[in-house]
């Protein structure tokens, strides 16, 4: 280990890596995984699997370096410093690249917030922690992925832990006398086999797609492919070549098959990401003689786009992401088209004049110095416009403010609940012990807290808000943790006496078409059901029970602000949508609700805040400069002390009851 670390302090460095020949197949095996990236980004409808191109991606990478440290470790010894060396002059160039383009973008299109997660995941792309990032902010209430610019850099991450993790594995096997292959297949094991239990118990897909420890089997099944192509290279040989024919023939279908059959609907990776990884390495094994090898991947134009495809893969998803970002919705053809034509040629130009020049450099030690010194610099870049929320100050985001959906949790509702469950959905706000109202429900119980807080400017009353998102808090109905949270909600009101009214407020438009949420569906006949039960519930409880309706559901409200930079111009459009548009959004709970009340009209009351926000023609999304949602189904903090305004006399006398 000792000579390991030496290495890296050292001035020069006496490589003993070896390196594998050049095959344009490969290169061509990079243009189809890139095309398939792009087509998915760009145009879903037509390539729906076009996501499977990463795992392309990992398996090439697999299958490169790890022929690089076989050969290595077959002639005597690896050179960790030349390997570092030659990672970081191909890798930094292009990723320092896009991480200025995409602040220098930002800085004069995003908002506040929209900055601010920027400025994170900057920071992540140049720690190349990224990955664990969107791993930990997938979630409800989470932004589309389609607006983080840089989300695509998630791969980036897993590609560097693997480049930090195999080679010190491999090397200590080696230096053991341990089997490599053994070793290889042992880990490809442990990967696949998390990753197919995720998958066969439907849990933690975020975890499954954005982390190493589950995506590890991938890049290492080229990892096994380059063992058996540097020990066994002979026997590979000796293969006629029409059976390298048709397995070239069966892996590129099987690509095709998944990038033109798979969709967003299947659990993936999983037990599906074993088409598109065996389909890379067949094609790879099939080698540069074989006929679709020969004649489709080493076409000129496939290898040209394999050439740029590292560059291209880093612009053209930030280009698209934003362009849906300055539309405030998926952008029109024309627009999506002209996004990835520009990304061609930065990346055409990203690859001559910086890409290779600094790849191929000669003082290899000053060039790495400056390339982790800008990295560096980046990444606390990011963190400042992090940790300065955004840097609201900017000029260019002064002519409009977006208010964000904050409510002011005081507590975990897990302190209340006693629930072993994460509470990262789960609050409680405003809580006494002489609390009057008791909120409960789902988000959308969120938006009403804030209503209640305004009204308490106005009288001093106790509420507790109690929720979980996609969860409508009724007795037996929904996922376990959801039943557990609202039997916990029962109890509390039950073991509260100073608690006379319960407020029950979700979206119910959802739940009453039928539900289905971590692997457990519920039916309209269950819904309503349930729905029936509660209320019957907290009436037998001597509560006062009243059902808030849901508020309409909106357009995108980021469409209304009106930003520096403007692409179509349409946005302004979105602000106000028909009273019928959102009549439709809302189905036909209402019905329902309206016939239960009259079936036990004692036992609960409506609250309905839809004639607050709509007109008979039109519902607004903002008021005056003020936007009343967060997104296209919850009120923001202004949306709430808005309808407490407007419904100020009725609210108060409610409360008082």
């Amino acid at each position: 280990m000792k000579k390991i670390v030496s290495q890296f302090f050292s001035k020069s460095s006496n490589s003993t890596s070896i390196h594998p020949k050049y095959r344009a197949d490969i290169d061509g095996l990079r243009g189809l995984q890139i095309l398939a990236l792009i087509g998915f980004h760009g145009f879903s409808t037509i390539v729906p699997g076009g996501y499977v191109g990463v795992d392309i991606f990992f398996v090439i990478s697999g299958f490169l370096i790890s022929s690089i440290i076989f050969k290595s470790l077959q002639k005597g010894g690896f050179d960790f410093l030349d390997f570092y060396i030659r990672r970081t002059k191909r890798i930094f160039p292009s990723l320092i690249t896009i991480l200025v383009a995409a602040f220098a973008i930002g800085w004069f299109c995003l908002l506040p917030d929209e900055f601010k997660q920027l400025g994170k995941h900057i920071f992540g792309g140049a720690t190349f922690i990224d990955n664990f990032l969107y791993w930990q902010e997938s979630g409800y209430f989470d932004r589309s992925v389609e607006l983080k610019p840089l989300l695509h850099l998630w791969s980036l991450g897993i590609e560097e832990q693997f480049y930090l993790f195999w080679p010190f594995l491999l090397y200590s096997a080696w230096k053991r006398k341990f089997n490599l292959l053994a070793v290889t297949l042992v880990v490809i094991s442990l990967s696949f086999g998390l990753s197919a239990y995720l998958a066969y118990f439907n849990k933690a897909q975020a975890f499954d797609f954005y982390l190493p420890f589950t995506r590890l089997w991938g890049i290492l099944a080229g990892a096994a492919l380059a063992y058996f192509n540097v020990h066994d290279e002979a026997k590979i040989s000796d293969y006629k070549q029409s059976t390298k024919h048709i397995v070239g023939v069966l892996g590129f279908g099987l690509i095709l098959y998944s990038v033109f059959f798979f969709d967003r609907t299947i659990y993936y990776p999983g037990f599906y990401a074993i088409v598109p990884v065996m389909g890379a390495v067949m094609l790879i094994w099939a080698g540069q003689h074989s006929w679709i090898n020969r004649h489709i991947l080493s076409n000129k134009v496939m290898i040209w786009f394999g050439l740029i495809s590292y560059p291209l893969y880093l612009w053209h998803w930030m280009l698209l992401s934003y362009t849906r970002i300055l539309e405030s919705a998926e952008p029109d053809v024309e627009i999506r088209i002209g996004a990835v034509l520009l990304a061609i040629l930065l990346s055409w130009l990203t690859y001559h004049l910086i890409e290779n020049p600094i790849r191929f450099s000669k003082n290899n030690l000053l060039t790495v110095r400056a390339l982790i010194l800008a990295l560096v610099l980046s990444g606390c870049v990011g963190a400042y416009v992090y940790l300065n929320n955004g840097i609201p100050s900017r000029s260019s985001v002064q002519i409009a403010s977006l208010i964000s959906f904050e409510v002011p949790y005081r507590e975990s509702c897990a302190k209340v609940s006693n629930s072993s469950y994460s509470d990262d959905w789960c609050h409680l706000s405003e809580g006494s012990a002489d609390d009057r109202l008791l909120l409960i429900g789902d988000s959308h119980s969120n938006s009403f807290s804030t209503v209640f807080s305004e009204l308490r400017k106005e009288q001093d009353f106790h509420f507790t808000q109690l929720g979980r998102g996609e969860c409508p808090m009724l007795l037996g109905y929904g996922y376990p943790q959801c039943q557990e949270l609202a039997q916990a909600a029962f109890n509390y009101a039950k073991s509260n006496q100073s608690i006379k009214t319960i407020l029950l407020a979700s979206r119910w438009s959802i739940y009453e078409n039928g539900f289905t949420r971590e692997g457990f569906t519920n039916s309209k006949a269950q819904f309503e059901d349930a729905l029936k039960e509660t209320i019957s519930a907290y009436h037998k409880l001597g509560k006062k029970v009243e059902l808030v309706l849901t508020v309409p559901i909106s357009n995108n409200p980021r469409a209304c602000v009106v930003r520096a930079v403007q692409l179509s111009g349409k946005n302004i459009n979105y602000c106000f949508i028909s009273n019928q548009h959102a009549k439709n959004f809302d189905g036909n709970y209402r019905q329902f609700i309206t016939a239960l009340h009259t079936s036990m009209p004692n036992e609960f009351n409506i609250l309905d805040t839809w004639d607050y926000l709509c007109d008979p023609k039109e519902c607004k999304i903002i008021d005056g400069n003020k936007v009343l949602y967060s997104d296209e189904g919850h009120l923001s903090i202004y949306g709430g002390q808005f309808i407490a305004q407007k419904n100020k006399a009725q609210l108060l006398q409610f409360i008082n009851q």
